[in-house]
């Protein structure tokens, strides 16, 4: 559009000389010499806006990704209650000291596949009289934005409450008490596994949930892992991770 109203300018401008002069023969040599400078000047112009709206056209347009970002304190609340069939406050958010109590080899294959998420929420957490902390991942490299989603679809979260009562003595104990403190893992198979820790309990299954990629619902893979750690004659470590789509993977003893 600019470089027609320079062509349309120019000629306009030729044109209003010719008439004030009656017409194209009495046009003065002086007045021709001006009328084709201007001339080419417009056709300079117009050449100048060709090359410009090429490079205009020719220039690759950004990509701009926007990452979204869910409330901490929601998001771990969240998970929880999807798949802990517990409901949690949690009482402070991405705090320094923030750390959820698991065995060590167990905690640095956790801290490991973090790296795929896109948000992670750490926090302090308590339901009922037991306390500790949560830290909960989602997203794969980003979030959705659809927060239902993203922790159906590619989720992460691992607990750790201290619980005031006698460490378990047996397995069947262990797995009581598990099931006591995250209601939601009586629907899980767990069987136990060898542990040097207190008791480890594992499974693997599927839940309804959304493919990642094209949003439509699938069956996703789950892996759990949970256990109790002694920390001292009246008090238990209860933990748990799980962990969903491309995190199940990564939950393994």
């Amino acid at each position: 559009m600019r470089l027609e109203r320079i062509v349309l300018l120019g000629l306009f401008a030729a044109l209003a000389l010719v008439a004030a002069c009656g017409g194209a023969g009495n046009v003065p040599n002086a007045s021709l010499l001006d009328t084709k400078r201007a001339g080419d000047t417009m056709n300079a112009l117009a050449q100048g806006e060709l090359v410009a709206a090429k490079r205009t056209r020719t220039r690759p347009a950004a990509t701009v990704t926007p990452i979204s970002k869910y409330d901490a304190a929601q998001l771990i609340a969240a998970f929880a209650d999807e798949y802990l069939g517990a409901g949690v406050t949690v009482t402070r958010t991405q705090g320094a000291n923030v750390q959820v109590t698991l065995p060590i080899t167990i905690q640095k294959e956790y801290s490991a596949s973090l790296a795929l998420a896109g948000q992670v929420a750490r926090g302090v957490v308590n339901t009922g009289a037991s306390q500790g902390a949560a830290q909960v991942a989602v997203g794969k490299g980003s979030s959705s934005g659809d927060l239902n989603m993203d922790i159906l679809s590619a989720s992460e979260g691992a607990f750790s409450l201290v619980v005031k009562t006698t460490p378990p003595a047996d397995a069947a104990s262990a797995l009581a008490l598990l099931q006591t403190t995250y209601p939601a893992l009586a629907d899980v198979d767990l069987q136990q596994i060898p542990s040097e820790q207190g008791y480890l309990f594992s499974a693997k299954t599927t839940h309804p949930g959304y493919d990642w990629d094209t949003h439509q619902p699938t069956l996703v893979a789950k892996g759990v892992l949970a256990g109790t750690t002694r920390k001292s004659s009246k008090a238990t470590i209860v933990w748990v991770v799980i962990g969903n789509g491309v995190f199940a993977q990564s939950v393994t003893p």
